[in-house]
Protein backbone atom coordinates (compact mmCIF):
# COMPACT_ATOMS: atom_id res chain seq x y z
CA UNK A 1 0.00 0.00 0.00
CA UNK A 2 1.30 3.08 -1.14
CA UNK A 3 0.90 6.09 1.36
CA UNK A 4 3.32 8.64 -0.56
CA UNK A 5 6.34 9.19 -2.28
CA UNK A 6 9.56 10.86 -1.72
CA UNK A 7 12.97 12.14 -3.06
CA UNK A 8 15.88 12.77 -1.88
CA UNK A 9 18.55 14.93 -2.61
CA UNK A 10 21.96 12.43 -2.22
CA UNK A 11 24.30 15.06 -2.40
CA UNK A 12 22.56 17.82 0.14
CA UNK A 13 20.44 14.81 1.91
CA UNK A 14 18.52 17.63 3.40
CA UNK A 15 16.12 18.09 0.57
CA UNK A 16 13.87 16.02 1.19
CA UNK A 17 10.18 16.49 -1.38
CA UNK A 18 7.09 14.11 -0.89
CA UNK A 19 3.85 13.99 -2.94
CA UNK A 20 0.87 11.83 -3.07
CA UNK A 21 1.66 11.09 -6.70
CA UNK A 22 4.99 10.91 -8.36
CA UNK A 23 4.13 13.84 -10.32
CA UNK A 24 3.68 15.72 -6.90
CA UNK A 25 6.81 14.47 -5.33
CA UNK A 26 8.38 15.26 -8.95
CA UNK A 27 7.41 18.93 -8.57
CA UNK A 28 7.82 19.54 -4.93
CA UNK A 29 11.61 18.18 -5.44
CA UNK A 30 12.10 20.34 -8.31
CA UNK A 31 10.53 23.55 -6.81
CA UNK A 32 13.13 22.60 -3.46
CA UNK A 33 16.22 22.65 -5.77
CA UNK A 34 15.28 25.83 -7.47
CA UNK A 35 14.65 27.40 -4.22
CA UNK A 36 17.99 26.12 -3.12
CA UNK A 37 19.46 27.64 -5.85
CA UNK A 38 21.21 23.58 -7.07
CA UNK A 39 18.94 24.28 -10.55
CA UNK A 40 18.72 27.62 -11.36
CA UNK A 41 15.66 29.13 -13.07
CA UNK A 42 12.38 27.71 -13.37
CA UNK A 43 11.57 24.21 -12.54
CA UNK A 44 10.32 23.32 -16.13
CA UNK A 45 7.90 20.97 -15.30
CA UNK A 46 5.35 23.25 -13.86
CA UNK A 47 3.09 25.65 -14.84
CA UNK A 48 0.36 27.70 -12.61
CA UNK A 49 -3.04 27.94 -14.55
CA UNK A 50 -5.97 30.24 -14.00
CA UNK A 51 -9.28 30.72 -14.36
CA UNK A 52 -13.02 30.01 -12.96
CA UNK A 53 -13.78 26.03 -11.93
CA UNK A 54 -16.61 24.83 -14.46
CA UNK A 55 -16.77 21.46 -13.26
CA UNK A 56 -15.69 19.92 -10.02
CA UNK A 57 -15.56 16.47 -8.67
CA UNK A 58 -13.87 14.23 -6.23
CA UNK A 59 -12.98 10.22 -5.51
CA UNK A 60 -11.45 8.70 -2.61
CA UNK A 61 -8.77 6.78 -4.05
CA UNK A 62 -6.41 4.69 -1.43
CA UNK A 63 -7.80 6.29 1.21
CA UNK A 64 -7.41 9.71 0.24
CA UNK A 65 -9.73 12.09 -1.17
CA UNK A 66 -9.09 13.31 -4.73
CA UNK A 67 -10.54 16.40 -6.42
CA UNK A 68 -11.20 16.49 -10.39
CA UNK A 69 -11.33 20.09 -11.49
CA UNK A 70 -12.39 21.15 -14.80
CA UNK A 71 -12.02 25.16 -15.66
CA UNK A 72 -14.26 26.78 -17.83
CA UNK A 73 -12.96 26.56 -21.95
CA UNK A 74 -10.53 23.92 -21.01
CA UNK A 75 -10.85 19.99 -21.74
CA UNK A 76 -8.23 18.33 -19.09
CA UNK A 77 -9.24 17.77 -15.40
CA UNK A 78 -6.39 18.83 -12.88
CA UNK A 79 -6.11 16.38 -10.41
CA UNK A 80 -5.37 17.71 -6.48
CA UNK A 81 -5.31 15.43 -3.58
CA UNK A 82 -7.39 17.19 -0.52
CA UNK A 83 -3.85 16.35 1.56
CA UNK A 84 -1.65 19.26 -1.28
CA UNK A 85 -5.07 21.88 -0.44
CA UNK A 86 -7.14 22.55 2.07
CA UNK A 87 -9.46 24.28 0.62
CA UNK A 88 -10.35 22.10 -2.26
CA UNK A 89 -13.33 20.47 -0.60
CA UNK A 90 -14.95 24.34 0.09
CA UNK A 91 -14.56 25.08 -3.92
CA UNK A 92 -17.92 25.14 -6.17
CA UNK A 93 -18.73 25.67 -9.27
CA UNK A 94 -17.86 29.91 -10.50
CA UNK A 95 -14.81 30.03 -7.93
CA UNK A 96 -11.70 31.55 -9.63
CA UNK A 97 -8.65 29.51 -8.76
CA UNK A 98 -4.97 29.06 -9.44
CA UNK A 99 -3.80 26.00 -10.24
CA UNK A 100 0.09 24.31 -9.87
CA UNK A 101 0.35 21.52 -12.18
CA UNK A 102 2.47 18.96 -13.87
CA UNK A 103 3.50 19.50 -17.31
CA UNK A 104 0.75 17.57 -19.55
CA UNK A 105 -2.13 18.39 -22.23
CA UNK A 106 -4.19 14.81 -21.50
CA UNK A 107 -7.32 14.42 -20.18
CA UNK A 108 -6.17 14.36 -16.47
CA UNK A 109 -3.37 16.24 -15.54
CA UNK A 110 -1.64 16.26 -11.61
CA UNK A 111 -1.80 18.97 -9.87
CA UNK A 112 0.43 20.07 -6.50
CA UNK A 113 -1.36 23.07 -5.21
CA UNK A 114 -4.68 24.67 -5.46
CA UNK A 115 -5.45 28.08 -4.56
CA UNK A 116 -8.17 31.24 -4.76
CA UNK A 117 -6.91 33.29 -7.09
CA UNK A 118 -6.85 36.92 -6.22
Amino acid sequence: LVKMYSMVNVQQYQIVAVGNSVAECEANYLKLLSNDNVISGDPGTSSEITGEIAEIRSAVIDGNTVYYIRLTGGDSYYMVSASSSEIAPILDVGDEVAIMAGSGDGELVSAYSLERAD
